[in-house]
């Protein structure tokens, strides 16, 4: 599937992206449906990059018509299980908009099954966006449990389901309207 890169591109997060970045993940739509839903300061932000992301996880930010929209990164990345985690947050005012979710995910996901080894992709949908956890069952994620103190899902997507997966989940975005 072609994807005009002059409207969307995916590029490895820089320092100087952190600000867009931080200020799309502490917006209200999108913070209460986090694991951690409390606002952030930069400081704290910037922690994070550097502690825990920046030296071995991947941290992209999306561009739309050659603006930060959104991100998505991976964690815990364990090579000998040949599995991570993964998030993603997109501004909702951009998302609601367009409805660039679908396509976004796609190419992050596609992005990490080609840059890593991976075998299992993990993720978390929080309780009360149960459209967000039809949406990655519908794309092959599994439930595997639900974490009640932290009241989130537990998904996990196999690359060989999202391979068995991938006719039908290009055939959705091509019906996307942009």
């Amino acid at each position: 599937m072609q994807i005009n890169s002059n409207i969307f591109l995916i590029t490895k997060i820089k320092k100087k992206d952190l600000k867009s970045i931080f200020l799309i993940r502490n917006q209200s739509k999108i913070r209460k449906f986090m694991k951690n839903r409390k606002r952030i300061n930069f400081k704290d932000h910037l922690w994070w990059y550097e502690n825990k992301i920046k030296k071995k996880e991947f941290f992209y930010c999306f561009n739309f018509n050659k603006k930060i929209i959104g991100a998505a990164y991976t964690i815990n990345y364990n090579p000998k299980k040949k599995f991570c985690s993964w998030g993603i947050y997109i501004s909702q005012e951009i998302n609601s908009q367009f409805k660039l979710g679908s396509i976004l995910k796609y190419l992050f996901l596609q992005k990490i099954f080609s840059l890593k080894n991976i075998k299992y992709l993990e993720t978390q949908v929080v309780k009360g966006n149960e459209q967000v956890k039809a949406w990655y069952e519908s794309w092959g994620h599994k439930y595997i449990s639900y974490d009640k103190k932290n009241k989130f899902y537990n998904l996990i997507l196999a690359k060989n389901k999202w391979d068995d997966n991938l006719l039908l989940i290009k055939k959705r975005i091509r019906s996307l309207k942009l």
